[in-house]
């Protein structure tokens, strides 16, 4: 890796547009094996960049000696709601700090070269050559060996040395993360609320994120920290999946690559995109394994998949050295349960960038945190009914709590709406 001047805001905006001439006096500055590629012999392809709006491109030469390289550019501020709130909840330096603290390891792409260490402007990683994962990996014919190499990927990552990030923060940005985390909410009396409500100092920032980013988008602070507490405190702090680590904080299935030199039943995975990198309860980076089911069927993982990632889990955080004796519901079924609660966390986030994101379906916010708030109260109940235990086990939180309550839920939201819309005074509960 090498680390050169910033350069000029010319230059990074023709790398921006994916100017050609512009990339190849990059590269050929960096490495020497560009300096031979004529320009004709470039391919430059377009990538999304994401919820960071960035700029992506993979980058070719018609040359068998040159390997592709993947560029990218932070994204700029636009017009784009989603792309503004992410850049008021969050700071570039951790991303690319991220990239420089785990792009050494294989599960990871290497990174090769960052204009500036502190904001950079240009990073370059390898590109890699495979598959992005998608929703028909997680019940397919290869979702046992992919949830398998996902749990141990994560295992991995959470038992890295994570002396980087606070000491990253404190140096490079002057404050914890804490502090990071609030920077956005300008009222100091609704900034200290979110620092008592969101309890850092056991949830880490994930919770605190989530209530700072309801606040940004005008919802119901005080709402989403009584269902958040409901579902963070389903995570014992003293237990595997409740303790805090440095997570991805965004480990969809499409935040995950399988490169094409390996086999479907030893799959080499690697993650991806670093733009949500926090501390938080590890259960809360496999929960996201949970979300989004396959998408024909809406089939749930089955349990012989959520259990091969709670062992491909385990056995990594036992092979960095962990202890497995000196935390709390170790087992491979604490681990599938505690899953659940880390896709609440990963919902109740959601439910707060939807009316950004897709703000024609406003109406399915209560519904779906209604549902999360059932879901929380029978995971609670299973630590001490064994039944229920199984069933969660078998079927999952969101399918034990089933849909009848939506109706009138939907309903009642409809109704409440027409009567303020006629001036009407709605009637409590």
């Amino acid at each position: 890796m090498s680390d050169n001047v910033p350069l000029r805001d010319e230059d990074r905006a023709r790398l921006a547009e994916g100017d050609t001439t512009a990339i190849l006096k990059l590269l050929s500055d960096i490495f020497p094996a560009w300096g031979a590629v004529d320009e004709q012999a470039i391919r430059v392809d377009a990538l999304t960049g994401g919820y960071s709006g960035a700029a992506v491109f993979k980058v070719a030469a018609d040359s068998s000696g040159i390997l592709p390289l993947l560029l990218r550019m932070p994204g700029n501020h636009g017009e784009d709601p989603a792309i503004e709130l992410f850049f008021k909840t969050s700071d570039p330096w951790i991303p690319a700090a991220a990239q420089r603290a785990w792009g050494a390891h294989p599960r990871h792409a290497s990174l090769l070269y960052q204009d500036n260490m502190d904001a950079p402007n240009v990073c370059i990683t390898e590109f890699i050559v495979g598959s992005v994962g998608d929703a028909t990996l997680m019940n397919g014919p290869e979702a046992r060996h992919y949830a398998a190499a996902l749990g141990n990927a994560v295992g991995e990552l959470h038992g890295l040395d994570s002396q980087w990030f606070d000491q990253g923060l404190t140096e490079k940005l002057g404050r914890d993360e804490q502090a990071v985390a609030i920077d956005s909410v300008e009222n100091e009396t609704t900034k200290q609320r979110i620092v008592e409500l969101g309890s850092y100092q056991r949830f880490g920032r994930s919770f605190i994120d989530i209530l700072v980013t309801e606040h940004l988008t005008e919802g119901d602070v005080e709402g989403v920290a009584q269902l958040g507490e409901a579902i963070f405190a389903l995570l014992d702090p003293n237990s595997l999946m409740g303790r805090l680590v440095v997570g991805h904080g965004d480990l969809k299935y499409d935040n995950t690559m399988i490169r094409s030199a390996s086999t479907s039943a030893n799959p080499d995975l690697v993650l991806i995109d670093y733009d949500r990198v926090m501390r938080l309860p590890a259960a809360a980076d496999l929960g996201c394994y949970l979300h989004d089911p396959e998408p024909r069927s809406k089939k749930y993982p089955s349990l012989a998949n959520r259990r091969a990632l709670a062992k491909g889990y385990r056995d990594a955080c036992i092979e960095s050295g962990m202890d497995m004796r000196e935390f709390r519901e170790t087992e491979i079924d604490d681990i599938v349960l505690a899953m659940e609660a880390g896709l609440l966390i990963r919902s109740l986030w959601l439910s707060t960038i939807m009316t950004t994101l897709f703000p024609q379906y406003r109406w399915v916010v209560p519904v779906l945190r209604e549902g999360l708030a059932r879901a929380a109260n029978l995971l609670f109940h299973a630590k001490t009914d064994i039944g229920l235990r199984e069933k969660i086990l078998l079927n999952g939180s969101s399918k034990s709590v089933g849909k009848g309550f939506a109706v009138p839920l939907l309903f009642r939201t409809a109704l409440q709406a027409l009567k303020r819309r006629a001036g009407l005074k709605t009637p409590s509960g």
